[in-house]
C-alpha cells in the first residue's frame, strides 16, 4: 500500500482509497486487509529506517524546503541492489544523473533530483533479472528494464517552483558532486571499499537544460533562445529585414 501511494500519480492513489477496500475486503476487521492507521504506522517506520540507513537533511531556504538525501549511501545502496558494488571497486560503472520538475497541484510544485543505474552489467534491483542478455535461439541481444523506476533513487528534493535561481543555489551540490565521483571516484569509509570513477552522463528536460545552461527559451526574449546552437536573436531580426 505504501509502495502505490508513493509511485502513483497524485489524487489517483489517496487514503480514501484504502478506507474503502478495507471496508469492502475486510468489513468483519478479520485482519484481511490493512487499515489507513496501520498503513500510516508502518510508513511512520520506514521512514525512521530510512532515516537510520541513509539519512538525510531537511534545509530551510528561501524557496521553502529542501530535502537532501546522503549521496554517498543512496548510491552505494543503489549499487549493491543492482549488484554492481563489485564491479565499481574494478572498474567504472555508468550511472545518469537527472533533474525535473513537476506540478503537484495548482500554484504548488516541486523539483527533485536523483541518480539512475544505466550499466547493463547490472541486475534489475527487486526481481534481480540481468539488465543485459542474449536469446539463446535467436542470438538476438535484449536490453531488460533499464527504464524501470527501480533503478533509480532520489537525492534532492526541493519544495519550490521550477526556475534558474532554484538550479544555481539549491542543487549547486547535487552538480558538483557529481562532477567530483566522475574523476575522483568515492573514497573508502565506514568499512566500505573505494569506488573507482563513475561514466556519469546527464539527462535533463527541456526547461532544465535551458537553466542550467543559460541558454534557450522565447526567441523574442532570450538573446539565445536555442540551447543547441550560437544563433541569436539578432540573427533573426538581420534575416527578417535582409529577406522582407
Amino acid at each position: 500500500m505504501l509502495k502505490a501511494g508513493d509511485v502513483s500519480s497524485v489524487k489517483v492513489f489517496k487514503t480514501s482509497t484504502i478506507k474503502a477496500l478495507n471496508e469492502v475486503i475486510d468489513h468483519e476487521r478479520l485482519g484481511l486487509f490493512p487499515s489507513a492507521s496501520s498503513v500510516d504506522r508502518a510508513r511512520a517506520k520506514l521512514d525512521q529506517y530510512a532515516f537510520e540507513v541513509i539519512g538525510y537533511e531537511r534545509w530551510k531556504t528561501v524557496y521553502r524546503e529542501d530535502f537532501f538525501l546522503n549521496f554517498e549511501k543512496a548510491l552505494r545502496y543503489l549499487l549493491k541492489a543492482c549488484q554492481l558494488d563489485d564491479l565499481a571497486t574494478k572498474e567504472s560503472v555508468k550511472i545518469s544523473l537527472s533533474i525535473d520538475g513537476a506540478d503537484l497541484f495548482k500554484d504548488r510544485t516541486h523539483v527533485s533530483a536523483g541518480v539512475k543505474i544505466t550499466d547493463t552489467r547490472g541486475v534489475h534491483p527487486v526481481t534481480k533479472q540481468p539488465l543485459y542478455c542474449i536469446d539463446d535461439e535467436t542470438k538476438e541481444e535484449k536490453i531488460v528494464k533499464i527504464q524501470s523506476s527501480e533503478m533509480c533513487c532520489i537525492l534532492v528534493i526541493a519544495d519550490a517552483r521550477d526556475k534558474k535561481e532554484l538550479y544555481e543555489e539549491v542543487f549547486k551540490e547535487f552538480y558538483e558532486w557529481g562532477n567530483r565521483i566522475s574523476t575522483t571516484g568515492l573514497p573508502a569509509s565506514n568499512g566500505e571499499p573505494a569506488l573507482l570513477p563513475f561514466v556519469v552522463t546527464h539527462t535533463t528536460d527541456q526547461k532544465a537544460s535551458w537553466h542550467l545552461s543559460n541558454r534557450g527559451g522565447g526567441c523574442k526574449n532570450k538573446f539565445f533562445f536555442c540551447a543547441f546552437c550560437p544563433c541569436t536573436k539578432n540573427n533573426l531580426v538581420s534575416y527578417k529585414i535582409n529577406h522582407h
